[in-house]
């Protein structure tokens, strides 16, 4: 009789433990999406109220948050260079966002970098990702034909560091894949950052990177330094 109390009273503190744990991790992801939500319009209305003031000819970087924490004025001093990234955001967010953050400004450059988080966010296919940004190109050459639009290679992960969203780097390597064709087929240049930043075991590499994820500055030095002859001029 006594054991079967014990486990009685062992499977209702289990239960409830989970059950907090599952509140907890709800509760979690809700507060993130409002965050991320949040922090889409807090930009794009700063942009929109801003973005006339800004002079024609600039350099774009657009995209998510890899972009967003890219310091681009600091990395790339005495260049016209502009921050259109935003935490979180997806293809769709981009092309909802195309008028303030690329139109307005008529562009000498653009530096695209979209789409991983349409991995963990939609259940788009790779095929659909790729149209997407097919799409974000083909609006910004629209807009101004003399823009020279870069399309960035999606970043690899590091798994051993990073994997609460299971983000695949076998299936990074696949988009890019389509990515690259993209750029074949549309006649821009497309910038193979994966090959740079992938270690010996197919894996972000580790002194480049905070969580698995994100870079940190001396990744975001590496990067800088590859996109410097792009920045330049140098390639075309």
């Amino acid at each position: 009789m006594q054991t079967r109390k014990i486990i009685f009273t062992v499977s209702i503190i289990f239960v409830a433990i989970v059950t907090l744990l599952g509140t907890a991790f709800i509760s979690i992801r809700l507060f993130l999406n409002q965050f991320i939500d949040d922090n889409y319009h807090r930009r794009t209305a700063v942009w929109q109220e801003t973005s006339d003031s800004i002079p024609d000819g600039g350099i774009v970087f657009i995209g998510d948050s890899h972009t967003e924490y890219f310091m681009v004025d600091e990395f790339f001093p005495g260049y016209p260079v502009i921050n259109r990234g935003i935490f979180g955001d997806t293809t769709y967010g981009v092309k909802k966002r195309l008028n303030e953050s690329v139109f307005k400004l008529n562009p000498a450059k653009v530096f695209l970098f979209i789409g991983v988080n349409d991995t963990k966010k939609t259940n788009d296919s790779n095929e659909t990702i790729a149209e997407n940004i097919r799409e974000i190109v083909f609006s910004i050459k629209n807009s101004n034909q003399e823009t020279v639009i870069y399309l960035q290679s999606l970043y690899p992960v590091n798994q051993s560091r990073f994997d609460p969203y299971k983000i695949s780097n076998n299936r990074i390597s696949e988009i890019n894949l389509l990515l690259k064709s993209l750029c074949d087929d549309v006649n821009i240049l497309y910038i193979d950052m994966f090959s740079h930043l992938v270690d010996e075991y197919g894996q972000l590499r580790k002194e480049y990177t905070v969580d698995g994820l994100h870079l940190n500055a001396a990744g975001y030095r590496y990067v800088a330094n590859i996109l410097h002859q792009y920045i330049n001029g140098n390639i075309l």
